[in-house]
């Protein structure tokens, strides 16, 4: 948890980029780590082993930047597809194999109306 909000406050995101072997020696999110702290507040946990997140900066003059939610696993899976879309073609830029750039679009546009795709080995057969 820490390594990815430290990403986060460096880089502006959390992707592969930021958890592979180069990154784990860059200055920029090693400079970040060192500043954060992690607390759990185990009296606000619920029974499903959740408990509230709060995320406070402090900055050198004294101001603070504050965001919490109290359930953090309310709002997952509401993303728009066009997030789902960004991460799938950051992780597609780390595979082994080089995926055509093509192959790549031509998947987010068939992901992005399943519904109405009566084939979905195409998906497979353009990610092989």
């Amino acid at each position: 948890m820490l390594w990815a909000v430290a990403a986060i406050i460096a880089r502006g995101q959390a992707g592969i980029g930021e958890f592979n072997e180069e990154a784990i020696e860059s200055r920029d999110i090693l400079n970040v780590t060192d500043k954060i702290r992690l607390e759990e507040i185990t009296d606000s946990m619920k029974p499903d082993g959740t408990s509230p997140l709060k995320v406070e900066i402090k900055m050198k003059n004294g101001q603070t930047y504050s965001e919490q939610t109290s359930d953090p696993l309310a709002n997952r899976g509401i993303l728009p597809f066009s997030d789902y879309e960004s991460k799938f073609r950051d992780c597609a830029s780390y595979a082994a194999r080089k995926i055509p750039d093509k192959n790549i679009d031509r998947v987010a546009e068939l992901v992005g109306k399943l519904e109405q795709v009566n084939d979905v080995t195409e998906v497979i057969a353009l990610l092989s």
